[in-house]
């Protein structure tokens, strides 16, 4: 049976370099196939997940910055089919902090079935500065087709 530890030769102890046994000849390989690419938005709806805390405060700074909203900035809210729409408003009761954070009236939260601290999906619309906030169970019924055709099975 051969040793476990293979024998080091005074070469190996001093620190040599071993000379390869095969010569290095770099080796031409067929790059490897990607993925089809998704496909890429036209950028007029730009989307975030967040998570309203106790509080209901939501935020996400790469939304807020694609509609061109700023700390200060004031708010209303109406809910229509389930979704939270945020405009900006003069009168609006609600103002972005400092930090771009926007805090959700309880109200509001509840008309969209939020309850506690949970994910919501929000789709900013800077043409039209809007923002829109799905709780997540729309989008799980919105995507549920696709799974049930990705796994084979019924919606």
């Amino acid at each position: 049976m051969p040793p476990l530890v293979p024998r080091l030769s005074p070469e190996d102890r001093a620190g040599a370099r071993r000379r390869p046994l095969l010569s290095k000849v770099p080796v031409r390989r067929a790059p490897m196939p990607l993925p089809a690419s998704p496909l890429v938005s036209n950028r007029n709806v730009v989307f975030g997940v967040c998570l309203t805390n106790r509080q209901g405060r939501i935020g996400d700074l790469m939304v807020t910055a694609a509609l061109g909203w700023a700390p200060g900035l004031q708010v209303g809210f109406t809910v229509t089919d389930a979704v939270i729409v945020v405009t900006p408003d003069e009168s609006g009761p609600r103002v972005l902090d400092h930090r771009c954070y926007l805090w959700l009236p309880t109200a509001v939260r509840r008309a969209i079935g939020v309850y506690q601290p949970a994910r919501v999906l929000l789709a900013g619309l800077p043409v039209e500065q809007r923002l829109i906030i799905h709780p997540m169970v729309m989008l799980e019924r919105l995507t549920a087709p696709v799974h049930a055709a990705i796994v084979g099975g019924t919606e």
